[in-house]
């Protein structure tokens, strides 16, 4: 392709999002070498950091995880009762600078960042922190100075910019959500942050003999491995309560799991502070955007409602429109932006079931949450993609002109 390549993160350079952009790990803690299990040396598997390492072609790399990348006998150089990670004794930053002798640096503070000139470097590494970089609230009280996300975005654009095939740059730091009418561990949803070979896989009594005896995790708990998510409301509390769990809204159901895992729980563990977990629209409604960083909503056991049948609910829940108007103004807090993947799932459903009535109702009830989303940001500074992942069974044929009656006659 001939493009240049960066990345550029506010977390550990070798945590799970920016490592997915050139390592191959079946585990995301796999960070730095003692992070890895006995079968993994075994194997020869490679860790994290190693595999960034062994792609000289990345031009700009920038965020923290500096001790994934030192020796347990290498003292951090801003933090001197700091050590490195690494137990097999080699040191990636010199590594790193060994394969980049010309025109490349490497930086560690916000005054060295400062002094690289975009124009004559080609080949940039930054690692500010030993872990995480700071909170931008705390990044101005830092002993070293380190640069923002904007500062290392506009350098890193300025380096690669110069290639003129373009280039590729990851950027990670803004704030994520998924919202669906179906479950939230269903196909649609499940792409955004699960890995598995079968979509069905959706808790634990799902997976197979085969994957159970490869330690496979299903797709609930995959979905609570990622705490970073910071709003997922939908459908499908079953999928996260165990087979002794009653449902809270309908006392004769009761969870799938079972490993007797309460993952609802868990996620409440995790998620002590300004988070809410809800499953009625009472609840919902209660939950004030403006103090609550993460909002965990689970409004039946399976799919939600149709949006004909929602109002007839026993405990209430919310419309797509109103999930979507809640889940904006939450993730629209983080300066960096946000990414936001909404479905309406049930659209799919209605055409499943040949009722057209509810696949139209639940096409209209996407198009209000679509101008929700329109209302509430800027066209200059966010993308908005409405787009179906299939074709279905009810078809508009014959080239109708927009704005044509859908149950009227095509003129020839």
């Amino acid at each position: 392709m001939g493009k240049s390549t960066g990345i550029v993160s506010t977390a550990r350079i070798t945590h799970a999002t920016p490592a997915c952009t050139y390592a191959h790990v079946p585990d995301r803690d796999w960070e730095n070498n003692k992070d890895l299990p006995v079968e993994a040396v075994a194997n020869n598997c490679t860790d994290i950091a190693a595999q960034l390492i062994a792609h000289p072609e990345i031009q700009v790399v920038l965020g923290g995880g500096r001790q994934e990348f030192l020796p347990l006998t290498e003292r951090d150089p801003e933090y001197p009762l700091g050590f490195g990670q690494r137990t097999d004794g080699r040191n990636l930053i010199e590594e790193w600078q060994t394969k980049h002798t010309d025109n490349a640096a490497y930086v560690w503070n916000q005054q060295q960042f400062n002094d690289v000139d975009p124009e004559s470097t080609e080949y940039l590494f930054g690692l500010f922190e030993p872990s995480h970089m700071q909170y931008e609230s705390n990044r101005q009280t830092d002993s070293a100075g380190e640069p923002s996300i904007a500062e290392m975005t506009e350098k890193a654009i300025r380096i690669l910019r110069k290639n003129p095939n373009g280039f590729f740059l990851a950027i990670e730091g803004k704030s994520t959500g998924i919202v669906s009418t179906a479950r939230i561990t269903h196909a649609t949803p499940a792409c955004t942050y699960a890995h598995v070979p079968d979509r069905d896989w959706e808790n634990n009594k799902d997976l197979p003999v085969e994957a159970v005896a490869n330690n496979c995790t299903d797709i609930a708990a995959q979905l609570i491995a990622h705490p970073e998510i910071q709003v997922v409301l939908g459908g499908g509390r079953q999928e996260f309560l165990p087979l002794t769990e009653r449902d809270p809204e309908y006392p004769l159901g009761f969870g799938q799991r079972t490993d007797g895992r309460n993952l609802i729980e868990e996620w409440q563990t995790k998620h002590t502070d300004n988070a809410a977990y809800v499953w009625n629209q009472q609840q919902f409604n209660d939950v004030d955007p403006e103090s609550t960083e993460y909002l965990f909503g689970l409004f039946e056991p399976s799919h939600m409602q149709y949006e004909s049948n929602r109002q007839t609910d026993s405990a209430g829940e919310p419309s797509i429109a109103e999930m979507t108007e809640k889940a904006i103004r939450i993730l629209r807090k983080n300066p960096n932006g946000f990414f936001l993947a909404i479905e309406a799932g049930r659209i799919d459903h209605g055409h499943h079931d040949s009722v057209a009535y509810n696949s139209l109702h639940d096409t209209v009830a996407m198009d209000t949450a679509v101008q929700v989303a329109m209302d509430m940001t800027d066209s200059s500074d966010t993308l908005i993609i409405v787009t179906a992942d299939h074709s279905h069974t009810f078809t508009f044929a014959g080239y109708p002109e927009r704005g044509h009656d859908i149950f009227g006659m095509q003129k020839a």
